[in-house]
C-alpha cells in the first residue's frame, strides 16, 4: 500500500473513534492499564506495531463508547488482550465494535498473522 493510500485508510479508520480520542496523546504510545501481565502483553504488541510503522491507539474509545486495548488504524482492527476473560466476552465485543476484533491471551505468542 503506498503512503497516500495508507494515510487515507488510516484517516477513515480514525473516523471510527470518539472525537476525544482523536485529540488524545495515546496515539502510537503504549498505555499501561490493569494488571502487570496484561500491560506487558500490550507493550509487546505496541512495540511490534511501532517497529512495523503502524499507527495505533491504546485504550481506544469508539464513537459508540466501547473501548479497545489497542486499535490499529492501518489494519482497522481492535486487539483485546485477555487474561481471565472468556471468549464469550470477546463475542459480545464483536457485536459492539465498529471494526474487526482479535483476542489474544496473555500467555499466547504474538504473531503478525493475528491481525492480517
Amino acid at each position: 500500500m503506498n503512503q497516500k493510500v495508507r494515510e487515507q485508510f488510516c484517516q477513515e479508520s480514525k473516523n471510527l473513534l470518539d472525537n476525544r480520542m482523536k485529540q488524545n496523546a495515546k496515539r502510537n504510545k503504549c498505555g499501561f492499564p490493569g494488571r502487570f501481565k496484561h500491560a506487558i502483553k500490550i507493550f509487546e504488541i505496541c512495540y511490534w506495531l511501532n517497529a512495523q510503522g503502524k499507527s495505533f491507539y491504546t485504550e481506544a474509545i469508539f464513537k459508540n463508547g466501547s473501548r479497545a486495548d489497542i486499535f490499529v488504524l492501518d489494519d482497522r482492527v481492535a486487539i483485546e488482550v485477555m487474561d481471565s476473560e472468556k471468549e464469550k466476552s470477546i463475542d459480545s465485543k464483536r457485536e459492539r465494535y465498529p471494526c474487526r476484533i482479535v483476542g489474544i491471551r496473555i500467555d499466547q505468542e504474538w504473531k503478525e498473522e493475528l491481525i492480517n
